[in-house]
């Protein structure tokens, strides 16, 4: 397709351009809600893995960008290899210029572009409505990835209308009370095994020397420091990093995002650094968690995605997982989607002799998940 194609309803499909920017954030509120410049700047054209916006747009002749199909990179590790990925975000369509082809044309560009140049592969985690359309393009499904949810306010994470059944409410409530009180049980009983120190601001080469200790060979992102300064940038969330230190030794950290949205106060805890292997439980994660949870009894909401943190010590933790009741009355699992962007020298499916195609080959947490 080179640097731009033109088709049916002349369209012009390209990469976004800088004059373009007040046309791609007018279009992005309009379908999928507040963005900024800062936002913007942070999410694709301050990402440090390549030179140009990674955002494909479809401009129409009279009413300028009418679609949208953005994409983060990610300097990925798999096996033994480094490579770049892209996560595909959502594809955007101005509602007057759907069902035209545009969102089917926006991503076969950038799938079209991509293939065969330093991006080995793709993922992202498509809504219902617009699955289809990705494994269209060659998606396909590799799991579905549990979040774990520590509640204190129901409506965080219920929607009005969300439960199915009449008593499905005392369900939920009596489930989340039995949790709660399960966690301040384990709390208590956890013998602190040093000190836990909270940074207000994400230290980007304290964190990349821990996580450098990582020996998990599955595909996640890179930790190094470049990466702690761009992803805990968001100007959306504000990131807290709690460090546990034994005497002058700092042993491991979680990494926690926390936003004021329309569930109320939400905190995410993004990541365990360095990652557990196989997700294993850990003193010094059960120590972390005892701690964390114990400052964030204001957010009305905790989460934790993948499987990067032992479920067992969660639950203990009082998180419950969206894929089993009472969660899974009002929310579910997310998706995950998987392309490959070999050339025809490449092992299809296959990158440092994993197959991304297995979701035991995957070791993703909040930050390879999406934008908080």
């Amino acid at each position: 397709m080179g640097d731009g194609e033109s088709g049916g309803d002349d369209y012009t499909i390209r990469f976004y351009e800088p004059s373009e920017r007040d046309g791609f954030l007018g279009l992005y509120r309009s379908v999928m809600g507040p963005a900024t410049e800062a936002w913007f700047r942070w999410k694709y054209e301050e990402n440090p893995y390549v030179a140009h916006v990674p955002v494909v747009v479809a401009v129409d002749e009279a009413d300028g960008v009418v679609a949208a199909r953005p994409q983060v990179p990610f300097r990925m590790q798999a096996g033994g290899t480094r490579t770049l990925a892209l996560r595909f975000g959502d594809t955007i369509v101005h509602e007057d210029h759907r069902r035209r082809g545009l969102f089917t044309r926006t991503t076969a560009f950038a799938m079209d572009y991509y293939s065969g140049q330093q991006p080995r592969f793709a993922f992202n985690f498509p809504n219902s409505l617009s699955e289809p359309g990705y494994r269209n393009v060659g998606g396909e499904l590799v799991q579905e990835l549990v979040t774990h949810y520590r509640v204190h306010d129901l409506g965080s994470v219920l929607g009005e209308g969300s439960l199915p059944v009449s008593d499905g409410l005392a369900d939920v409530g009596t489930r989340l009370v039995s949790a709660a009180r399960a966690a301040e049980r384990t709390i208590r009983r956890v013998d602190p095994d040093g000190s836990v120190v909270r940074y207000e601001e994400p230290p980007a080469e304290r964190l990349a020397e821990l996580a450098s200790r990582s020996s998990d060979r599955r595909v996640h992102a890179v930790r190094d420091a470049a990466f702690f300064r761009w992803r805990f940038a968001n100007p959306r969330w504000s990131y807290d990093t709690y460090i546990l230190e034994r005497g002058a030794t700092q042993v491991a950290a979680l990494v926690a995002g926390t936003a004021t949205t329309e569930r109320g106060t939400v905190t995410n805890l993004m990541e365990p650094v360095p990652l557990p292997p196989d997700g294993r439980e850990t003193d010094a994660m059960r120590t972390l968690l005892a701690a964390v949870v114990e400052d964030l009894s204001d957010s009305d909401l905790v989460a934790v995605a993948g499987g990067t943190i032992d479920p067992s010590l969660l639950r203990r933790f009082g998180f419950l997982p969206d894929d089993r009741r009472p969660l899974s009355l009002g929310a579910s699992p997310s998706r995950q989607i998987v392309y490959d962007l070999a050339d025809a020298g490449e092992q299809a499916w296959r990158v440092g002799g994993l197959d991304i195609r297995e979701p035991e080959n995957w070791a993703l947490t909040f930050s390879e998940h999406d934008s908080r």
